[in-house]
């Protein structure tokens, strides 16, 4: 097992949107926090912080279904 310090590290911005997007495309906390190296608590607490609004933007486009 590692390290608590190594699984609670500090994130990045782009870790920050990813869990955010891995999490609304279904991924689990625990799926994310086995991706990552991390501590389910640590993405947890990412989860928690909000996305810029470019970011929330960039999602939504992402998600949101395409008309063809």
């Amino acid at each position: 097992m590692k390290p608590p310090s190594v699984l609670n590290r500090p994130y990045t911005r782009d870790t920050v949107y990813l869990i955010h997007k891995w999490a609304l495309e279904g991924m689990t906390v625990p799926q994310i926090a086995r991706l990552l190296s991390r501590s389910e608590e640590n993405v947890e607490a990412a989860l928690r912080r909000p996305l810029r609004p470019s970011e929330q933007r960039s999602l939504e486009a992402f998600l949101l279904p395409r008309n063809k």
